[in-house]
Parts: structure tokens; sequence; C-alpha cells
């Protein structure tokens, strides 16, 4: 299996989701057939199509991302930043002291 046929895999799927739930099944296995190495490979040209699997939940252990959402990151509020600052030199003058 090359990038080539797996890219019409694809395109194949999105047009007919429910026809093909068998088709699906020896995709997921012939994937599995695969040698580490080519799987690599098969990832490696594919890291677009990854996303779009993802997206479409078809095979996860192909797919690089996952379709999960990532929590955003807290800002530091401007208060907490001084704070650990202070705490940061206090910290030295501590040292420093001994």
């Amino acid at each position: 299996m090359n990038s080539g046929e797996l890219q019409m895999f694809i395109n194949d799927y999105i047009q007919n989701k429910n026809k093909n739930k068998g088709e699906l099944k020896e995709f997921k296995e012939d994937i599995q057939d695969l040698t580490s190495t080519e799987r690599n490979k098969v990832h490696d040209d594919l890291t677009v199509l990854k996303c779009q699997l993802a997206i479409l939940n078809i095979i996860p252990y192909l797919t690089g991302c996952q379709k999960v959402d990532k929590k955003k990151k807290k800002k530091k509020t401007k208060r907490k930043i001084r704070r650990t600052k202070r705490k940061k030199t206090k910290r030295k003058k501590r040292k420093t002291r001994r």
C-alpha cells in the first residue's frame, strides 16, 4: 500500500461514507500488516491526510494528529508575574545572606 492508494481510499471514503464499512475493516487490516518501516513511510507521505483521517476518525493509530481539542494555556496575570519575581528575589537574597 502506497500513499497514492491511501489517497484514493480516503477520497473514496469521504464520498460514500456509509457504503464501505467492510472495506474500511479490510483497510485497517492492510495497515496493520505493514511492517513498521513501511508504516513510517506512509506516515511521512501523508501528514495532511493524517489530519483528515483523524477528523474522520478512521484510523486513530495511523494518524499523528488526533482529533483532540487542546486546552488553551491560561495567561499569567501581571500580578502573578510580579509575585513570582518577588519570591525569586527573596530567595536569592536569603541565599546570599547565608
